[in-house]
């Protein structure tokens, strides 16, 4: 494994016996096809390992529970939109303590089967290891680049806001920001890791904390990414991938604009604007750790 990840991380083949389900699935719908759930569904029906699905549903409709009944999937429904991490986190409570990993994933994601088992025994293999994620491909096969630095105001500015006949200018930044200029072929440190699916250990979330539930939508992934990377390894695990309909709502709509402006603002809020000693340190380990795995 030393080849593929720091070694300085402390290997161990331990992990609790006593649990029964090795991971727990949550996905959080908000009228969401119907078709994209099924893929998923089908994909995590294929896994060969015990687990535990649950689908929190913050629409008023009742087709996904009407689909949650005809697939026997445990169906939650609060009420209200009660945003995506909060809903998320209705699982983790759920299931907290009784699975070894619990996955993150979203509604417009699909794998192949055996996608998830190496990375489980990599996770095992490594017990600073606290959260990873596979790599994530377009469905034309095509790699998203989705392994982050901790981002500054101006990291999050440029990439969402600069027009694109501008971002030449501040190319390099962007693709630094991206962590273009590793290899994505390898296992990689990563401060911040996509909540399109989020493989967390359960003794990272009991030490690290659940979703922060001020953020409704955007950037939720960012603080609890930021928040596990303080106190574990947080990897982007190159041996399995996942497909994503990369939707990129944000830059369609205009609601949706508003929702990622504050969360932005309350996760600068948070974590700092301009002095942000946390940012500059976990970003200069994962540069440091991944040194030796720098493309051109």
């Amino acid at each position: 494994m030393e080849d593929q990840h720091d070694a300085g991380h402390q290997k161990t083949n331990k992990r609790n016996e006593s649990i029964v389900i090795r991971a727990s699935f949550s996905i959080v719908t908000y009228y969401t096809s119907l078709q994209d759930l099924q893929r998923l569904v089908e994909s995590i029906r294929a896994c060969s390992f015990t687990y535990a699905l649950t689908i929190v549903d913050n629409s008023a409709s009742h087709k996904i529970q009407d689909f949650c009944s005809t697939h026997e999937i445990d169906y939650d429904n609060p009420g209200k939109n009660l945003g995506y991490g909060s809903g998320h986190n209705r699982a983790f409570r759920k299931y907290a303590g009784k699975t070894d990993y619990h996955i993150v994933i979203n509604p417009d994601v699909y794998f192949e089967p055996h996608t998830f088992e190496p990375l489980f025994d990599f996770m095992d293999d490594y017990k600073d290891v606290g959260l990873c994620t596979p790599r994530v491909l377009y469905p034309d096969g095509n790699l998203q680049h989705l392994c982050k630095l901790v981002p500054s105001p101006a990291d999050l500015f440029a990439r969402r806001f600069i027009p694109a006949f501008m971002k030449g200018i501040i190319s390099e930044r962007i693709r630094q920001y991206e962590m273009r200029n590793f290899d994505y072929n390898q296992n990689l440190e990563v401060p911040i890791l996509s909540g399109c699916c989020m493989v967390l250990k359960n003794r990272a979330l009991e030490q690290c904390g659940m979703f922060d539930e001020r953020y409704f939508l955007y950037l939720e992934d960012v603080d609890l990414s930021r928040r596990v990377a303080q106190k574990f390894s947080t990897v982007h695990y190159a041996q399995s991938s996942i497909v994503h309909h990369y939707q990129k709502s944000s830059y369609r709509k205009w609601s949706s604009l508003k929702l990622h402006l504050t969360s932005a603002v309350q996760y600068f809020n948070k974590w700092g604007w301009i002095w942000d000693k946390e940012r500059k340190r976990l970003n200069a380990r994962a540069k440091k750790a991944n040194d030796d795995k720098r493309v051109s």
